[in-house]
């Protein structure tokens, strides 16, 4: 739970430069010996989902996402974290 919200905070904080070549991505959880998801801020925002371990499955799928999907995510990070006691 704290990487997503640490994720969401570089997004909201712009930690990323959006004229530099290189794209921000964070993962979630961190990679490794699970599936995961990456969040890629481009321009559209694209979200993949890896199953990389076992399946090699990879779905891409770009988003278009409205001017308040920062607040909404927090607000349903915080409702997650909550019911999960963390």
């Amino acid at each position: 739970m704290r990487a997503w919200g640490s994720l969401l905070d570089a997004v909201e904080e712009d930690e990323y430069d959006e004229e530099d070549d290189s794209v921000f991505a964070g993962d979630w959880p961190p990679e490794g010996r699970t599936a995961y998801l990456t969040f890629v801020a481009d321009d559209p925002y694209v979200v993949e989902v890896r199953d990389a371990p076992s399946t090699r499955i990879c779905v891409r799928v770009p988003l278009d996402l409205g001017d308040d999907w920062i607040t909404e995510a927090r607000e349903r990070h915080a409702a997650a974290r909550q019911a999960l006691g963390v």
